[in-house]
């Protein structure tokens, strides 16, 4: 907040380029929330108020944000700025966030800033080395409620705020999440696994918005709650058609979703906007030409399967701006995932084999080999943290036998499923992978051989 200490507004400070008339189109330096637009000029925040006749001004009192006389140190200068619902960050010269909710703006007085994201974890947020883009979500009381893949509604009780980086890889989107320590240790990976190569991020009510090079779109609504690894909503199950309205989320979370692509021109320039309740509740744009050359920017709702265009008097979009299209292994990334296999058992063995496994990716396909049949199983595995000798590991882990292979064809199969599963068709494990990456474990089971530890090595 503005106290005794902070100056005015330097004099004559005038921004160094042109304010926008309406922020239709989100950037590192313009955002919008849900009761005011802001934007970065000469390092300093302006804002206005969504309202008919509203004007730009510098934000108080020196367009800086300030803690009082023994508050933190401000920014020299201010180099981007997000915001969503009621949240506002803003980015100093050092690469230090600074936390504000839009409700606490006062034209007198200016915002009640703070230094630190976290609630727990009392310590300031710098944004990783040479992300490639940022943005602040709010999925708060606006967004009403949100829906599990069994089309569950949990109410929102309370606000998830989330601050997503996308990697200089373009491969992975960490988060920082005031209820987590701000390390930048959780991420999700882009589409594809991974081998998305994301050149720009946008985010609301904890939807991801990725554009590649080529101009493909994809999206998916994930954060620490939807994802499983916060234990405070409720309880999470794999278990599919339980009982709506059962505080109990139904896992895994959404995957990613393919967005069809604009029919002309665009660029990297993407938005997505929450427009209400639910999930679908959002708007996507995407800045470029239409058929005729006109600038603007293609719009849908985030189900809806065909944009439209809005022409924007003014606005240019230059030639080595727009995206082609590439083959598809030029726009892939490097495979993140491994593959892990080993001969179980001494009189009978049994090869098992874990495919496609990543620590921060579930799930992983399992297959074992049984004389001259096959398993086959989805390991789901969540919550998974480094331990003191560096490897990662997890208690939360679940193997889910396909369901091909739980009801078998072939009743000496469907009898040898049952009984080295006993019984179950979903058999709770835990999941450690050695800190060189080279073993994966899997332990806590009935199945294979009841309370010994399974070991694979990574295949070569």
């Amino acid at each position: 907040m503005a106290g005794c200490c902070a100056p005015g507004p330097p004099p004559g400070l005038r921004p160094d380029s042109p304010l926008p008339r309406e922020v239709q189109l989100e950037t590192p330096l313009e955002a919008r929330g849900r009761s005011h637009e802001v934007a970065v000029r000469s390092g300093r925040l302006w804002i206005r108020a969504l309202q008919p006749e509203s004007e730009w001004t510098l934000a108080p009192s020196d367009g800086l944000p300030r803690a009082g006389c023994f508050g933190f140190e401000p920014p020299r200068a201010l180099v981007a700025v997000s915001a969503d619902g009621d949240n506002l960050v803003v980015v100093g010269e050092t690469g230090r966030v600074f936390y504000a909710k839009l409700s606490s703006y006062d034209a007198g007085r200016g915002f009640d800033w703070v230094d630190e994201f976290g609630l727990l974890w009392k310590d300031e947020v710098v944004l990783p080395e040479r992300q490639r883009a940022f943005a602040i979500s709010h999925r708060g009381a606006d967004a009403g409620y949100y829906e599990d893949i069994d089309g569950n509604r949990f109410p929102m009780s309370f606000g998830v705020s989330t601050l997503y980086a996308l990697d200089a890889s373009g491969q992975r989107i960490r988060y920082a999440d005031p209820w987590l320590e701000p390390d930048w240790s959780h991420l999700f990976f882009t589409p594809l696994r991974g081998r998305f190569l994301a050149v720009n991020l946008a985010a609301s009510a904890s939807t991801l918005f990725v554009i590649d090079a080529s101009g493909e779109l994809w999206t998916r609504l994930a954060d620490y709650d939807t994802s499983g690894e916060n234990p405070l909503p409720g309880w999470y199950t794999y278990e599919r058609g339980l009982r709506p309205g059962r505080n109990v989320r139904t896992l895994p979370g959404w995957d990613w979703v393919r967005q069809p692509r604009p029919p002309a021109e665009v660029t990297r320039e993407i938005t997505i906007l929450q427009t209400g309740q639910g999930n679908d509740a959002r708007e996507l744009r995407v800045r470029g030409r239409d058929e005729r050359g006109r600038a603007g920017f293609w719009t849908k709702p985030i189900a809806a399967p065909t944009w439209s265009f809005v022409a924007v008097p003014g606005w240019q979009v230059r030639d080595d701006e727009l995206l082609r299209p590439l083959p598809g292994a030029e726009r892939l990334g490097p495979v993140l995932d491994v593959d892990y296999v080993g001969q179980v058992g001494v009189t009978h063995p049994y090869v098992a084999r874990v495919l496609g496994f990543n620590p921060h990716n579930s799930p992983a396909r399992v297959v074992v080999e049984v004389n001259e049949h096959r398993f086959e199983a989805r390991l789901h595995f969540r919550r998974v943290r480094p331990e003191s000798d560096g490897a990662l590991a997890t208690k939360l882990g679940l193997l889910e036998l396909s369901e091909d292979t739980w009801r078998h064809e072939d009743p000496w199969m469907r009898k040898l499923v049952r009984e080295v599963t006993g019984g179950a068709r979903r058999i709770k494990v835990g999941v450690r992978v050695s800190p060189e990456g080279r073993e994966l474990s899997l332990s806590e089971s009935t199945w294979l051989f009841p309370g010994q530890r399974v070991s694979l090595r990574r295949a070569p």
